[in-house]
């Protein structure tokens, strides 16, 4: 209707960069336009606080796994998923339960799933 409109997105203290990108990737995904502008909106920095890590997981620790609470009990942000180099196998360490994933370069190894958290380091 051409009317102005606003949203406002809260998290707890120290989220505010896991706050930025979900922001980011709302406008983005939204695909209004900038205000009254004809503009789209354009990610053109990376936002980066230092309150957090970054932190790549894979097996049991990946979204949908038994392990994946251990990120986001913790407040973790999913980055992206992607994949090693193409020289990588994946073990499941011994005496743990469920059994944690363990991954560890071999020539002769595939490419293996792997996810990007961002981490709070509180």
């Amino acid at each position: 209707d051409g009317l102005p409109t606003g949203v406002t997105f809260i998290a707890p203290a120290w989220m505010d960069e896991a706050l930025a990108k979900f922001g980011q990737k709302w406008q983005q995904a939204s695909q209004l336009k900038l205000g009254t502008s004809e503009r789209n909106y354009e990610k053109t920095t990376e936002i980066s606080s230092g309150h957090s890590v970054k932190l790549a997981v894979v097996g049991a620790h990946l979204t949908g796994m038994p392990l994946n609470f251990q990120l986001t009990t913790r407040g973790g942000t999913l980055i992206k998923q992607t994949r090693t180099a193409s020289h990588y196998k994946l073990y499941a360490l011994k005496n743990t339960t469920p059994p944690k994933p363990g991954l560890q370069y071999n020539a002769t190894g595939s490419s293996i799933e792997v996810e990007v958290w961002d981490i709070p380091r509180a």
